[in-house]
């Protein structure tokens, strides 16, 4: 096999080596919650059993992951949630911070349907014009979507400088 087989073999297959790789760190890492039994429910305080454990699919820039946490349901409030989700800091769209990040960064400088294309390109992972639209209209950061106009996405022109906020202190400034 030339260097040339090997590298391409090791790229094939990077993917899952990295997505096993990611699971296998949050297993280790947040064993004790994605194993509680029992949650305090976040609207009335009362101890909820889990419900279930229920597998969620994330994208990142390490891949495509399965996180199989803890939900909970409480009846008397009918309140659904998974303290694992904030735990992790899992935004509530598929495609977590770290990609919105990216994509917010060729968001600055770039039509919706070029920044899409050059995001596949760079990272292999397929960010539709209309999800980069959505990262760039404030549709959900960092744990979960944002409900309040001052926290969603702003784009200000200012002196040939375009300057991109997000929630939590995400910032990009570039030169026009």
């Amino acid at each position: 096999m030339t260097l040339m087989e090997i590298t391409r073999a090791i790229a094939n297959a990077k993917p899952q080596l990295l997505t096993a790789a990611m699971e296998e760190f949050i297993r280790a890492k947040h064993g004790d919650i994605l194993s509680q039994e029992w949650a305090e429910c976040p609207c009335c305080t009362k101890k909820i059993r889990r419900s279930a454990m229920a597998p969620r699919t994330i994208e990142t820039l390490l891949g495509k992951a399965t996180v199989t946490r803890p939900y909970y349901y409480c009846v008397p409030c009918k309140h659904g949630f998974s303290p694992a989700d904030s735990v992790l800091g899992l935004s509530s769209r598929r495609k977590q911070a770290d990609l919105q990040k990216v994509a917010l960064e060729f968001l600055a400088d770039l039509p919706f349907k070029r920044a899409s294309e050059l995001f596949f390109k760079a990272t292999g992972i397929s960010f539709s014009d209309h999800q980069m639209h959505a990262a760039g209209a404030g549709g959900g950061h960092r744990r979960g979507a944002y409900s309040h106009p001052s926290q969603r996405l702003r784009s200000r022109w200012k002196m040939g400088t375009r300057r991109i906020q997000g929630g939590q202190g995400l910032q990009i400034v570039s030169a026009r």
